[in-house]
């Protein structure tokens, strides 16, 4: 049933209103040079976005050689930092230990603890790889897992330090003797692949799209010379290096960016490598609701603004021009203006797009249904509008 309202003294249904005010609006903007303005800005989108995925799709192309390497079986130190985790760190200590590497010792960092995490020493003691670190104060000018890594680095005995998180377990037995074979004498840091499992719902199919949205564009970048993060799920370097640089003293009292800062800020084309095997990804379950999803999207997206500046303009160019492209995209549509061009552009850019995802998923060996990737891609970009400014802006954020 349609609603009526007095207007001149004449029923006029709002459908008829609204239909006015959708004419009015098509003729204000048809009248100026807002429209014009919106279609450049668009085409300008179209374009940036276009040549981003022609380029990642051609980096992907290249064949990497398939000749199995000679590993320097080296001694490794995994190294741990847990806040509050022993149910977790209960399932990944085996998982570590279990590792077909010939030499290796396990290094935790229980950081203010206040669960059942100090029950850990005395239930793995006869273990003689595995040590505990307490820690029981956090010096103000650290952040809680920066200060962590750091007492666990200082306490390594070994030269090639490999990281992961609490909540995390290796796909399988050969996850370290992966991150060593991906080592050169130039190489001083490595990066690697932290999928999230599988479950059901809306949450956990965004969480995955994702993040493998995001590791096919830091691996790809890595590959163009343009390294700029790892995930601290699964990363490695080299002991001196941390030293060399003064570890996390830069950034030390900013939460997270442990793994992504370091990266930026030390990687270069020439010291840096990646590994992306099925055997070495390292897994962990995904936030299982939007409210915790965006608390600890705004946790990782609140480290962008510590990037080096290139990286900060490229991928701010990028998250703009995929917000503009969207954006302009439902206005121009609205109004009915240039359909063939606004169809054509979005052709092109679903087109790319579904080759770079697909591709990106072949190299990763990860599993993703590529019909969901046209509905994701909007929800993606919607929450790089709302996430972007919040992480920009946020201050203050909680390693818990």
């Amino acid at each position: 049933m349609i609603a009526y309202q007095k207007v001149n003294g004449k029923n006029i249904g709002v459908l008829s209103i609204l239909n006015s005010i959708h004419v009015y609006i098509c003729l204000d903007f048809k009248s100026g040079a807002i429209l014009t303005f919106l279609l450049i800005i668009f085409l300008l989108s179209a374009t940036i976005q276009s040549i981003y995925l022609i380029v990642m799709n051609a980096a992907l192309i290249q064949k990497e050689s398939k000749k199995q390497k000679e590993v320097a079986v080296d001694p490794l130190s995994v190294l741990i930092a847990a806040r509050n985790e022993y149910s977790d760190l209960k399932k990944l200590i085996p998982a570590i230990l279990s590792q077909d590497y010939p030499q290796f010792e396990v290094v935790i960092a229980l950081d203010r603890c206040t669960d059942n995490s100090y029950r850990l020493p005395k239930e793995y003691e006869d273990v003689s790889n595995l040590r505990f670190i307490e820690i029981d104060e956090l010096p103000p000018s650290f952040s809680g897992k920066k200060y962590a890594l750091t007492k666990a680095i200082e306490c390594s005995k070994n030269e090639t330090l490999v990281f992961t998180d609490a909540d995390c377990v290796p796909s399988s037995t050969k996850w370290l003797h992966s991150v060593k074979s991906a080592y050169s004498d130039a190489t001083q840091m490595v990066i690697g692949y932290g999928p999230y499992r599988k479950r059901s719902g809306s949450v956990n199919l965004f969480v995955r799209y994702e993040t493998i949205l995001t590791a096919i564009q830091y691996f790809t970048f890595c590959k163009l010379g343009i390294p700029y993060m790892g995930v601290g799920r699964n990363m490695s370097y080299r002991k001196s290096f941390f030293n060399q640089n003064s570890g996390f003293d830069r950034f030390s009292g900013v939460t997270g960016g442990d793994d992504d800062l370091f990266i930026s800020h030390h990687a270069t084309r020439n010291n840096i490598n990646s590994y992306y095997t099925k055997e070495s990804h390292v897994f962990s379950e995904a936030k299982d609701n939007w409210k915790s999803l965006i608390l600890q999207k705004q946790r990782h997206l609140s480290v962008g603004k510590y990037y080096r500046k290139k990286h900060q303009v490229i991928l701010a160019l990028l998250g703009t021009s995929q917000i503009m492209f969207w954006l302009t995209f439902a206005i121009l549509a609205i109004l009915k203006v240039n359909l063939p061009v606004l169809t054509g552009c979005l052709i092109i850019r679903y087109t790319f797009l579904f080759l770079f995802f697909v591709r990106g998923t072949r190299v990763l060996e990860e599993k993703f249904t590529w019909l969901w990737m046209p509905v994701l891609d909007i929800i993606h970009t919607l929450f790089l509008l709302i996430m972007g400014p919040l992480g920009f802006f946020t201050k203050r954020v909680k390693w818990s």
